[in-house]
């Protein structure tokens, strides 16, 4: 199950540019959506977290939709540089996949992390502890 919908994949890469790498078929969108979603979900679980459809931050679903975009236009062979063969998603693609790569290795958070909370510190008053009249330790 995709974990964006195809508005917000269309709002995020421009619509048209979406309908001319899927030739606007609606089973090449969802193909594209579901592969970009299970691409996110492998290096979520690497990192010990479930994605959800509907509750995905905004960074999230840009990339979801960026896979999407590549997967789509990898099928397009018009789309593809000829000097390198990659499409024109090819580096926002990677960029993204090394900030999934560095979330699942846990070298950094991503935005649907939960925030670590620090220790608690209960602190009690001095009582007295700081009075030389009234401390027990030696002095």
């Amino acid at each position: 199950m995709a974990l964006i919908t195809q508005a917000q994949w269309e709002a995020r890469m421009r619509a048209e540019r979406v309908a001319d790498a899927t030739a606007s078929v609606l089973a090449a969108q969802t193909a594209a959506l579901d592969d970009a979603s299970d691409y996110v979900q492998e290096f979520a679980t690497a990192a010990g977290v479930t994605l959800v459809a509907g509750s995905l931050t905004n960074a999230m679903v840009r990339r979801v939709a960026v896979v999407a975009s590549y997967f789509a236009a990898d099928g397009v062979p018009e789309y593809r540089d000829p000097g390198t063969g990659n499409n024109p998603y090819h580096a926002r693609f990677r960029a993204v996949t090394a900030e999934l790569k560095e979330w699942a290795d846990r070298l950094q958070p991503i935005s649907t992390d939960t925030p670590a909370e620090g220790p608690v510190v209960l602190s009690d008053d001095a009582r007295g502890w700081d009075d030389p009249t009234t401390s027990t330790t030696d002095a």
